[in-house]
């Protein structure tokens, strides 16, 4: 994920990479139609800040990130989700929390 934003003079960057697992529970028998997820893991973020006339600085953490989502399989192939995830990064200075509403498609081989 990366967010630049950039407005009267200063800069702030986002960046972050995950790594986590999914559980999955179907409302019914064969595994389609209605279906609960949620997923946790832990976030790599890296923040970075400069504002002109003052300087810049840069600086990591490692968090945990949550998210849930409920959905529909319309058949085992593919199915849609509406999920929210809740992500945060922090310095010594900063923090940084990302609420994230998302509409998934799944598509599965």
């Amino acid at each position: 994920i990366a967010w630049r934003r950039g407005v009267h003079g200063y800069r702030l960057v986002l960046v972050g990479i995950g790594l986590g697992v999914v559980g999955k529970t179907y409302f019914g028998n064969d595994q389609t139609g209605f279906f609960l997820s949620g997923r946790a893991g832990l976030m790599h973020a890296k923040v970075e800040a400069s504002a002109t006339g003052i300087g810049s600085g840069s600086d990591s953490s490692n968090k945990p990130y949550f998210g849930v989502g409920l959905g529909y399989d319309f058949s085992p192939k593919w199915g849609m989700s509406l999920n929210f995830d809740h992500q945060k990064g922090s310095s010594d200075d900063l923090s940084v929390t990302a609420r994230t509403v998302s509409v998934g498609v799944e598509a599965r081989f």
